[in-house]
């Protein structure tokens, strides 16, 4: 009996609204926007930490890069100026170090020319240690990777990206000139949105092709990411005569403070959202209100027949709940659409996930709920002798 109550309600409240769908729409704007800010708010959300965490997860979480940089304050002495990372400071570093981390200096010269079967071209040129692969976890498809004789013997030898290899038909064994220098290919590697296009060389053949280079970079994986950053930055500072031409860059540290930020952002925007709900909520229960003052008849000749406090209380919070029903079902449609629209006209990333519908039409079911109750209250207090000598 309970469920054609109900229903029944249900088709009045379609009803109603359907004698007054331009006023009921009109007060249901604020539920729209906030519903479709909500849905636009968590998708580009969504979207930009996917984008953080996948540019992150390339340069590693494990990772501390060390990396060269002109300093702020010029030093009075330019002999001071280091210009770049020493064997020393590899030394230093590596000897500092607990025996889990792995360590290698990076040299990188971009768009280096080649040579390879009467063909020119251009690649990334990098000199590393036999960590280097391990630390930025590229795979050897085919081959080998650097081994410490081909360090200590200075092997000319180089691993080959695989995007290389695929576009000018390079193969393990093949010999690549480099800056007039011949090396010998013996591994063909895996390639990365941060590390494509490149050619690797032990880092100590590296000043055959550049011998006035310096490392531009070293490159550490550590257990003890903060530990190993402090003990570093110290070593530096040391060696540098404490001119600070360095910086510390902690992947899994740049991850946190962005997802700080990020978070500060999103509350501030589902706060604006979350005004604009209680804002749809006051326009419904305006509306409601509204009803109520033209019904009052209507609702007294009910009590008088016998409708109950509760019968009358639930017909109105469910008008109340289908106007919120619908004002959700609009702003969904405008929040996927202002989606697609977005996502056309610009490079965010957006994920269309269910999970923003979800929470966008929970939360304006419980706004429809909270203001929902005082109109129903009212009408629930009508005394019905009253209500019918008023008319």
């Amino acid at each position: 009996m309970q469920i054609n109550y109900i229903i029944y309600d249900i088709i009045d409240a379609k009803n109603a609204f359907i004698k007054k769908w331009f006023h009921s729409t009109l007060s249901l704007f604020g539920i729209i926007v906030a519903v479709a800010s909500i849905i636009i708010l968590i998708s580009i959300s969504q979207g930009a930490k996917k984008e953080m965490i996948e540019s992150l997860q390339d340069l590693g979480f494990n990772t501390i890069r060390v990396n060269y940089k002109s300093p702020s304050i010029i030093s009075e002495d330019l002999n001071n100026l280091s210009n770049g990372f020493t064997l020393k400071d590899l030394k230093k570093i590596n000897i500092s170090l607990l025996e889990t981390s792995m360590i290698t200096p990076v040299y990188l010269d971009k768009k280096v020319s080649m040579f390879y079967k009467n063909r020119d071209f251009t690649a990334n040129l990098y000199g590393g240690g036999e960590s280097f692969l391990s630390i930025e976890e590229l795979n050897i498809i085919n081959g080998r990777p650097f081994l410490k004789s081909d360090l200590k013997l200075f092997k000319r030898v180089a691993i080959v990206s695989i995007d290389i290899a695929q576009t000018y038909n390079i193969s393990v064994n093949s010999n690549v000139i480099i800056n007039n220098q011949n090396f010998r290919v013996i591994g063909i590697s895996k390639f990365k949105d941060n590390l494509n296009n490149f050619i690797l060389t032990p880092y100590n053949t590296y000043p055959l092709i550049n011998i006035n280079k310096k490392f531009t970079a070293i490159n550490i994986y550590s257990k003890e990411l903060f530990e190993s950053a402090k003990l570093i930055e110290k070593i530096l500072l040391k060696n540098h005569l404490n001119i600070r031409d360095f910086e510390i860059v902690i992947p899994y540290q740049i991850l946190k403070q962005k997802s700080k930020t990020q978070n500060i952002f999103s509350l501030i925007t589902l706060s604006i959202a979350v005004m604009s709900l209680l804002s749809g909520g006051i326009g419904v229960m305006n509306i409601m209100l509204s009803n109520i003052t033209e019904q009052t008849r209507e609702i007294g000749l009910r009590i008088a027949l016998g409708a109950t406090n509760i019968r009358i209380m639930q017909q109105y919070l469910i008008y109340t709940l289908f106007l919120i029903f619908i004002g959700a079902i609009i702003g969904t449609i405008l929040g996927y659409i202002s989606l697609l629209i977005i996502s056309l006209i610009s490079n965010l990333s957006i994920i269309f996930s269910i999970e923003a519908f979800f929470i966008a039409i929970v939360m304006s079911f419980l706004t429809g709920i909270i203001f929902g109750i005082y109109p129903a209250l009212r009408a629930k207090n009508i005394e019905p002798m009253s209500a019918l000598r008023e008319y």
